[in-house]
């Protein structure tokens, strides 16, 4: 049997270690490459929804004149007996876009560091409160508790006093 000697052992060890960590690095290189662009993807769909909400609000003033004239409105709106017209319905779906936008950017980037800073999170988050002082997103959003991510609740709960501010009437 062939002796082979201890340095040339040390060198193969040594050499296989090298490789080992230029594999990995590169697959950890590959990992953040593919996680940035998932990271991008769901940005993109976020900002998709948002033009969807604008295309909405262009296509159909009456359902934005119908939600800005209600900003002082005391009882409900939705949960009240009456004539369901087609603005009912227009209005409530575009409320309802509005919370489900609020929900899916919340539940996407709150707690994703780089996410917030991506989107500029702490003043969205400074939109949908004010946002939510509206008496229609408000009914909308407690009449479907259960419907609601749990980070978007917990963050609606959490700034209870400052969406039971004054509605703005110049936000809608």
């Amino acid at each position: 049997m062939v002796q082979i000697p201890d340095w040339i052992t040390a060198l193969v060890a040594v050499a296989a270690f090298v490789l080992s960590m230029q594999a990995y690095s590169a697959s950890s290189q590959a990992e953040r490459t593919t996680r940035r662009l998932t990271l991008l993807q769901r940005v993109h769909a976020l900002s998709d929804r948002l033009y969807d909400i604008d295309k909405l609000m262009l296509g159909h003033p009456e359902v934005q004149q119908f939600i800005h004239d209600q900003v002082h409105r005391t009882k409900a709106y939705f949960g009240a007996s009456g004539t369901r017209d087609a603005l009912y319905f227009k209005v409530k779906a575009a409320v309802y876009m509005q919370l489900n936008y609020f929900d899916e950017l919340v539940s996407t980037v709150q707690g994703n560091k780089e996410l917030e800073q991506l989107m500029e999170f702490a003043t969205w988050k400074r939109y949908m409160l004010r946002k939510m002082r509206h008496p229609l997103f408000k009914e909308l959003f407690c009449r479907e508790k259960e419907i609601w991510g749990a980070k978007f609740a917990k963050l609606i709960k959490a700034e209870h006093e400052e969406i039971n501010q004054p509605a703005d009437q110049d936000m809608f």
